[in-house]
């Protein structure tokens, strides 16, 4: 496997060459030997350094040669073998930020990887990587460091519909609330900007840093924190209790921090905390863990950062608010309600999972679930299908979907095993 990373020469002779009278063919080798030691010095800070790159690579020797690309500008060529595309793409990266900080300022500057040996398209992938922005590697690597965290990353996909609102049922006003407040300046903060300036003494984002959605669980809010990232055209990067909790002395918050920290390497993000209050709690009581007092003294710090991010903003997610800590609920800007879902709402969830059934089917169903959330709907209508499938197959029913009487059965078997838990619950306490 080859790569080849592309430097345009006309800067870079103007550097090496500053007599004008010397031969092009002279300028030329002078510019390859300043290549060389670049590649040599890039090598050594490799092996010197803490990285999942592989310490040691081979690198050809190098035979640089010059493409002469369509647009004219003089280009080099060096080929490294690397032991795997992933590999070759990183140590390619690595090395572009590496030139980018060299004694050949303000040259052009581009990386293109290639599996197969270099043809005449080297010249074209060459040119074309000039418009690629050297960030992208940057991204990368900050997405490979949150995983390697335990984070889970939710990239936006290239089809805009599909995650969107329509994904959430029912609550409008919610929908409403957060497109005006949150979307809209991730979208557009240069327009946020610009309103601050003009109408503040001192500068201050006005953008939306903290938001707080609570509710009960299951109507939507995780689902709804995915839908802003994706509008939004940014990863939502999802911050599970388990990755952040450990039992070694100081790791909680060392990781807490190397979280936010690689997030602010991304061009914006949507950071999300489910189950914030198992984070952070109340601190006033007195019963706080030190580990837990110290993760939300680097979350409190974190938070109060992003001030000036421009895509960045933190949601975080409880159903037992009054458990927070006052100086963490004093750091959200927005605090948005999901309450459990209305007969509007609950109609609207049944008809997206049942929708072979009437309107008036609908609508009984509906009303035969009061204090139901959507998810609880959705475990409803899968239940049902299993069941009837299970029918079917014992030749009990011949239809091709479950009728309404099979989803009744179902809301009745789940609302008594709703029952069943609370009990034991209060039997337990």
């Amino acid at each position: 496997m080859f790569g080849v990373a592309g430097l345009s020469m006309d800067e870079a002779q103007a550097e090496a060459a500053p007599d004008k009278k010397k031969n092009k063919h002279f300028e030329y080798a002078e510019v390859v030997d300043t290549i060389r030691q670049q590649v040599s010095e890039f090598r050594a800070t490799l092996k010197s350094s803490e990285t999942r790159i592989p310490k040691a690579f081979p690198i050809k020797k190098i035979g640089i040669s010059r493409i002469h690309a369509p647009n004219g500008v003089s280009t080099i060529r060096i080929e490294f073998a690397c032991p795997s595309f992933v590999d070759q793409e990183a140590i390619l990266g690595r090395f572009l930020l590496h030139l980018q900080k060299t004694t050949i300022p303000g040259s052009r500057q581009a990386v293109e990887v290639m599996p197969v040996p270099l043809d005449s398209s080297a010249k074209k992938s060459v040119v074309e990587s000039y418009e690629q922005p050297a960030v992208s590697y940057v991204y990368e690597e900050a997405i490979q460091q949150l995983q390697g965290l335990g984070i889970d990353v939710f990239e936006p996909t290239q089809n805009e519909n599909s995650l969107n609102w329509d994904s959430l049922a029912g609550y409008q006003d919610v929908k409403l609330e957060i497109e005006d407040t949150v979307v809209l300046a991730l979208q557009n903060p240069e327009l946020y900007e610009r309103i601050a300036q003009k109408t503040r003494c001192r500068y201050e984002s006005n953008r939306p840093r903290a938001v707080l959605f609570e509710g009960p669980p299951g109507t939507g809010k995780t689902l709804s924190a995915r839908i802003i990232a994706q509008q939004a055209g940014i990863p939502m990067i999802h911050i599970p209790i388990e990755s952040v909790v450990s039992k070694w002395y100081g790791d909680s918050e060392k990781k807490m921090s190397a979280i936010f920290d690689a997030c602010e390497k991304l061009d914006g993000a949507i950071i999300f905390i489910d189950e914030i209050d198992a984070l952070a709690g109340d601190r006033s009581g007195g019963t706080m863990h030190e580990a837990s007092r110290r993760i939300l003294s680097v979350l409190l710090q974190k938070v109060e950062g992003f001030a000036s991010a421009k895509k960045t903003t933190v949601v975080c997610a409880t159903n037992r608010k009054q458990d927070l800590d006052a100086a963490l609920i004093s750091r959200f800007d927005l605090c948005i309600r999901y309450n459990l879902p209305d007969e509007k709402t609950r109609r609207a969830v049944y008809s997206r999972y049942a929708k072979q059934l009437s309107e008036e089917d609908i609508l009984q169903l509906a009303t035969v679930s009061p204090q139901l959330s959507c998810r609880d709907i959705k475990e409803i209508c899968e239940y049902a299908e299993r069941k009837w499938a299970s029918k079917v197959l014992k030749k009990e029913e011949t239809g091709e979907v479950p009728t309404l009487r099979t989803y009744m059965e179902a809301v009745k078997t789940h609302t008594v095993g709703l029952s069943s838990r609370s009990q034991h619950d209060v039997y337990e306490a």
